[in-house]
């Protein structure tokens, strides 16, 4: 739980939010509310602000209209699991305004310090993209196998576990996401290093804790 300055803090930026959201600025309110709730995802006052912004009446109308062009609610496999995934990974990629997105689609996904181990995330990559279009099991246990060589063989975890938690966020697989995140901080712990207090695996702790508890709850979603 948070401590009474934190949740000062946060109460201040909920404020905030409330403020634009009655000026109907739903959009930048959602920004100030992920940053309330980067400070205690665990603040339910924090979570609740932001679902105010993504229940916003210009909200639903601008994800519906989008969400409708891409999956048509008459489709044949509408209601399957994969598909709400991938409509709620749309959807996170659509609001979320996390610095720490920045250049990720320019890139070639694979990072420099993770170079030694990029033939098998390659391998793990196109696997999770064939689970997340598709929706086969046996494609995202390829997935999780080839991560896990990673893992076993990688010179930097800490550069693996951010890597591999951006990388499910945007698939829209979010408890693998927080998994990945946990283990960043847990390589912190006892060590004394700048891990924890890192503002962007803050953000991206509390942004892909939101959606796994509260992205069923958005209408477009479902």
């Amino acid at each position: 739980m948070s401590d009474e300055s934190t949740c000062a803090i946060q109460d201040e930026l909920i404020e905030w939010t409330n403020q634009l959201l009655e000026e109907d600025e739903w959009y930048e309110a959602s920004d100030v509310a992920c940053e309330a709730l980067a400070l205690d995802p665990a603040y339910p006052r924090a979570a609740n602000a932001l679902l105010r912004c993504y229940l916003h009446h210009d909200a639903l109308r601008e994800m519906e209209r989008v969400l409708f062009r891409l999956f048509h609610p008459e489709d044949l496999d509408y209601d399957s699991p994969h598909q709400r995934r991938r409509r709620l990974a749309y959807s996170y990629r659509s609001l979320s305004q996390a610095q720490l997105w920045d250049g990720w689609y320019s890139s070639d996904r694979v990072p420099a310090p993770l170079s030694d181990v990029a033939g098998v995330l390659k391998e793990g990559l196109s696997a999770l993209n064939a689970a997340y279009c598709t929706g086969e099991a046996q494609a995202f246990e390829h997935a999780r196998a080839a991560f896990d060589q990673a893992e076993a063989a990688c010179a930097d975890r800490p550069a693996l576990y951010w890597y591999l938690a951006r990388l499910y966020a945007d698939h829209g697989f979010f408890d693998e996401s927080a998994e990945a995140v946990s283990h960043l901080i847990s390589l912190s712990e006892g060590r004394g290093d700048a891990i924890r207090a890192n503002p962007e695996v803050q953000r991206l702790w509390a942004e892909v804790s939101w959606w796994r508890e509260h992205g069923d709850r958005l209408p477009w979603v479902l």
